[in-house]
């Protein structure tokens, strides 16, 4: 199916936000727009995808009409631009040298992510590395929910080992908002999860999207 192509105004519509809101932030890059030039901007719903899936907002769920985006919007629009505040030199870094095997105790804290997720019905899961803490959080029912316990009795260590290993299943590099997919195997039925990557204040951010069973 081809991808279809939104105007500012479709987009300010779906997000029941103001256009002027969309065309700033198609001149400042962070939504890719279709054409080029100085004529209205277009945008395609890929495009829109990955701006929204950072922000903890499926696209899929709100042409569906099952979220209220512009409240969430706006309580991140402050952080809009850090996304793009990874340095060249830090994404380098980042995609420099051949893969190293992963430890079991990354692999395994991995898995039990996952599973969690899609045991509780998330259909987004959130991992925030600020400060040497990984914290997690698991969007169910719309709710964002931290699981506090899970950075409390996570070896600091781990932490960046398991946001590395994410975005090497996703096969991510470079800089700004970075997004891709990766299968995992969850109680014998195997799950393509989605997975963006972006900076954070004084950190990064993964969040990682969880199909619902029907889609497996």
């Amino acid at each position: 199916m081809p991808d279809r192509i939104l105007t500012a105004v479709e987009v300010a519509q779906l997000l029941r936000i103001a256009q002027a809101d969309v065309e700033a932030w198609v001149r400042k890059g962070w939504l890719a727009r279709s054409r080029g030039g100085n004529g209205p901007a277009l945008i395609s719903e890929d495009a829109l995808e990955r701006f929204l899936l950072p922000r903890g907002l499926d696209l899929r769920t709100i042409l569906s009409g099952g979220a209220r985006p512009a409240d969430r919007l706006a309580r991140n629009l402050q952080e809009y631009g850090r996304y793009e505040a990874v340095s060249t030199k830090q994404a380098r870094h980042e995609a420099s040298g051949p893969p190293a095997a992963v430890p079991d105790s990354v692999a395994r804290v991995a898995g039990e992510i996952l599973r969690s997720a899609v045991r509780s019905g998330a259909t987004h899961i959130h991992l925030r590395f600020c400060g040497g803490r990984l914290a997690l959080s698991l969007r169910i029912g719309g709710r964002l929910r931290e699981k506090p316990r899970f950075a409390d009795r996570l070896p600091p260590p781990l932490g960046p080992q398991v946001v590395a290993h994410f975005k090497d299943l996703a096969g991510l590099g470079g800089s700004g908002v970075r997004v891709g997919s990766f299968r995992g195997a969850v109680d014998g039925r195997e799950v393509r999860f989605r997975l963006a990557a972006s900076p954070a204040e004084n950190g990064e951010l993964l969040v990682i999207a969880v199909p619902s069973a029907r889609d497996y």
